[in-house]
């Protein structure tokens, strides 16, 4: 957004003869912090953004390396940050660790899911979900598929909890050797 209320003529020139008009070294802020004045061009924006640069014939690091700003300067406004601050903080709240509310929600989750997969276990008699796990995959042969259903619990989850119990998973020739003693039985 281009604002003409205050033009700014330019300052001189830089090393390679071309007019500057803003002081080399850092971003001139004008209108209470609402406005940054282009080195380039002199207008005033709340954001000095790529479009605008193009038409320079310049990029935002390019810019920033003529004009010798820093590279981790934003080319925003004050006040204009602090806007965006401000919405992002009513939509995801404060600043900080922004994946922790996604992790906490996962945690919280994972968490239901165990306790679930636990109270189930408890009610097949079975002392806690691991001892379940171990149990009935490990000694009394059942499948993956079979455990989870049993357990209302995804494979990921069943194979984390042999995992955790200590339980090495089978290969695929010991479910034939299984599937062939099951025939043998019947």
């Amino acid at each position: 957004m281009v604002i003409f209320s205050e033009p700014h003529g330019p300052d001189g020139r830089d090393l390679q003869g071309h007019w500057v008009y803003a002081p080399l070294g850092e971003l001139q802020v004008t209108g209470a912090g609402a406005y940054v004045v282009c080195h380039a061009c002199g207008d005033l924006l709340t954001h000095i953004s790529a479009a605008h640069l193009s038409r320079h014939d310049l990029t935002p690091s390019a810019y920033r390396q003529r004009y010798r700003l820093p590279a981790h300067l934003p080319l925003t406004s004050p006040a204009a940050r602090a806007r965006r601050t401000a919405v992002g903080n009513r939509r995801w709240g404060p600043a900080g660790d922004l994946r922790t509310p996604v992790l906490t929600r996962a945690h919280a989750y994972r968490a239901e899911v165990e306790a679930r997969a636990h109270q189930r276990a408890t009610e097949l008699g079975y002392r806690d979900l691991h001892d379940c796990v171990r149990q009935l995959y490990r000694d009394q042969g059942q499948t993956l598929p079979e455990v989870a259903l049993m357990l209302t619990i995804s494979r990921r989850v069943l194979l984390r909890l042999l995992d955790e119990a200590g339980v090495a998973r089978r290969d695929a020739r010991f479910k034939a050797g299984r599937a062939q003693k099951k025939s043998d039985a019947v």
